[in-house]
């Protein structure tokens, strides 16, 4: 399966990470989104010891970077909403219907 966002992209090309988090993020070797998705968040949050930049905030963020990277045309503000909705694996967005998906949203 061809991926709509290639994962050998720098990592501020991922939803939610601007280049801002990316330099916080290269210290925990996070370069590209093969990196992220390939990340402990645990681990990495504890390498980052920043106060808004989580566990948590990790794993929305590998969740958002996968939805971008195996959903053709899917954009960065939209895997952020699906994600803060609970959608967090394209399988499972495709199993959604239409119509309980724009209620959730």
């Amino acid at each position: 399966m061809a991926l709509a966002m290639p994962i050998t992209q720098w990592v501020d090309n991922a939803p939610s990470i601007g280049p801002k988090i990316a330099e916080r993020l290269a210290v925990a070797n996070i370069r590209t989104v093969a990196d992220l998705l390939e990340a402990l968040p645990a681990t990495v949050a504890k390498l980052v010891a920043h106060s808004r930049i989580t566990e948590e905030t990790i794993i929305a963020w590998k969740r958002q970077a996968t939805l971008a990277c195996r959903i053709p045309q899917l954009r960065g503000h939209d895997a952020q909403i699906l994600v803060a909705c609970g959608v967090n694996d394209p399988d499972e967005l495709v199993a959604t219907n239409v119509d309980a998906l724009w209620q959730i949203v």
